[in-house]
């Protein structure tokens, strides 16, 4: 691994979920090389690293701007945004800058106008796109064709105004370099942006001394699952249209097999619509990835049925674990999911597709072909977050030489 410059600084909009935890992992390999990394968040820091640090440790916002928010959510937001960016550049002011590699910051309140910043001119900036916001008005935009309507991800309200800040943007800071995890939102950035903007495709990793195969039956029977199904994993909230829940349970509901279980962790979950054949077990919130591991090994199956994404962490860790994926060909997914090898792909928005994919699925994993193997041979090759590292601290090294 080359040399990490120092005093690089990596800012985000937090320190939880599986985004975050995927950053995490990748940092702390980065400051075994340099320990004068830095990652500043915002929000409650309740993962404890010598490098991270909260820039504002609050969970609930000010007392003045809850009260301001119940009579207008857009000042209480602005109050925000002034809120982080002078913690932000009061951090600038009190250390000494490098790089500054920016991830996900939307949810904070700062934005292209703040990394216009005089105090940020001279430092090389890496924007590592978690979405489609950075190079776009919205984090996501996708087909619903069970609502009948395209929908979208934090879009912003004024595109007009949201083009224009973009655009000003690349044309001051056509130096920056945007770094995407998958090919699709890579080449979406390349149209998106002039052809003066560098664009590199490193792909997020998972620690494969964490996700490796268990022996599975042994894993089922101690979580008291029957052996004799067929397990479905899925992680994710129910409530998201993004995620494509509802197109699971749309395929699940015609399905008369008895011998599905659906094993289920992360946020919101409903049983409606779904038929009293399949076993269920849901588990709530997940953080442990050692708790994960054992998760993914237990079932015969991973879905992920999401209508827009990047490139999920639950299918790189399913595959790492010998899981074969069952994905939407939406945006990075395939990137994941190589059909044959990795898993099956099935039309995005589309539960009929999903549906007739499942039941291809079970019917191969009950004839013995099994893409363990395989799953994990690709995880090691393409999601390897030592490699991911590797090839962060060269790309990052490189700017600061130069």
């Amino acid at each position: 691994m080359k040399f990490l410059p120092d005093h690089t600084v990596v800012l985000s909009d937090s320190n939880e979920g599986g985004a975050a935890g995927s950053t995490r992992r990748m940092l702390q390999l980065l400051y075994d090389r340099n320990n004068s990394l830095k990652h500043w968040f915002f929000g409650p820091d309740k993962k404890t690293s010598l490098f991270a640090g909260s820039l504002d440790n609050r969970r609930k916002r000010p007392a003045v701007e809850r009260i301001v928010k119940n009579v207008s959510r857009p000042l209480a937001d602005r109050m925000m945004s002034y809120r982080h960016e002078r913690a932000f550049f009061d951090a600038v002011e009190q250390n000494e800058l490098s790089l500054l590699n920016v991830r996900n910051i939307h949810s904070c309140g700062l934005d292209h106008s703040s990394l216009l910043a005089e105090s940020l001119r001279t430092v090389p900036l890496v924007w590592t796109l978690h979405d489609c916001w950075a190079v776009k008005e919205y984090a996501f935009k996708f087909s619903n064709k069970q609502a009948n309507e395209i929908q979208y991800a934090k879009r912003e309200k004024n595109e007009r105004l949201a083009v224009a800040k973009r655009e000003l943007f690349f044309n001051e800071r056509s130096d920056v370099v945007l770094v995407s995890p998958s090919t699709w939102l890579r080449d979406l950035a390349i149209h998106a942006t002039n052809s003066a903007i560098r664009v590199e495709h490193i792909p997020n990793g998972v620690p494969l001394d964490i996700f490796y195969p268990r022996e599975k039956k042994r894993i089922q029977r101690d979580l008291g699952l029957d052996p004799n199904l067929i397990w479905l994993g899925f992680a994710s909230t129910w409530a998201n249209s993004r995620k494509g829940a509802d197109l699971l349970v749309r395929a699940l509901a015609s399905i008369s097999d008895e011998r599905i279980g659906l094993l289920i962790w992360g946020g919101e979950f409903s049983q409606a619509g779904l038929g009293s054949n399949i076993a269920i077990r849901y588990l709530g919130r997940i953080e442990d990835p050692n708790v994960l591991a054992i998760l993914y090994s237990a079932c015969d199956l991973f879905v992920c049925p999401s209508r827009a994404d990047n490139l999920p962490n639950t299918c790189i860790e399913a595959i790492a674990c010998g899981v074969p994926v069952l994905g939407s060909d939406a945006g990075g997914i395939p990137d994941i999911v190589k059909n044959g090898t990795s898993g099956w792909l099935f039309l995005n928005d589309d539960y009929e597709s999903l549906q007739s994919s499942l039941l291809v699925a079970i019917e191969q994993m009950r004839y013995g072909i099994n893409f363990s193997i395989s799953c994990v041979q690709h995880a090691k090759e393409n999601f390897d977050v030592r490699k991911t590292a590797s090839r962060y601290a060269e790309l990052l090294s490189d700017l600061v030489v130069k």
